[in-house]
């Protein structure tokens, strides 16, 4: 049997669900219904490991889940302007450009507040997986999430 793959958007950038759970309506249509947390969480764990920087709106999407204003955002990465959250975020779904050391200190600390750092993390490993060199096409960000029914 093929896999359902469906565009969605709901969380400010479009990836694709594998195999969502729908929801019937009473006029008879169906709606794409994935349990929000669970997806949240699973998407937080793939943007930390992608290959690519992130964008303007994966990176608004850290911010609001973890329930950061720009200023406690730019604090929590030692930065001495909430402009350059600013900046980054209005880059929407284009690559926001974070110095690269900014991006693995971000990516650190989704893990440590998800609670999935119980294992030292090789940086230079790290930064050879995000080099801007390894970018093919700044469209080649979507990401595949399978959610089975349940």
């Amino acid at each position: 049997m093929k896999n359902k793959i469906i565009p969605y958007d709901g969380l400010g950038f479009t990836i694709h669900l594998i195999d969502p759970p729908f929801l019937k309506l009473p006029d008879g249509s169906q709606v794409v219904a994935p349990d929000i947390a669970k997806l949240e969480v699973k998407v937080l764990k793939i943007l930390t490991k992608k290959k690519s920087p992130l964008t303007g709106s994966q990176v608004h999407f850290i911010r609001t889940y973890f329930e950061l204003n720009q200023m406690n955002f730019s604090n929590m990465l030692n930065l001495s302007s909430q402009s350059l959250v600013s900046q980054w975020e209005a880059k929407r779904s284009s690559f926001t450009g974070m110095d690269i050391n900014t991006e693995i200190l971000l990516r650190i600390k989704v893990l440590e507040k998800l609670g999935l750092l119980n294992k030292p993390i090789n940086l230079v490993n790290k930064l050879n997986e995000i080099t801007p060199k390894k970018i093919k096409k700044e469209h080649d960000i979507e990401e595949y999430i399978t959610l089975k029914a349940s």
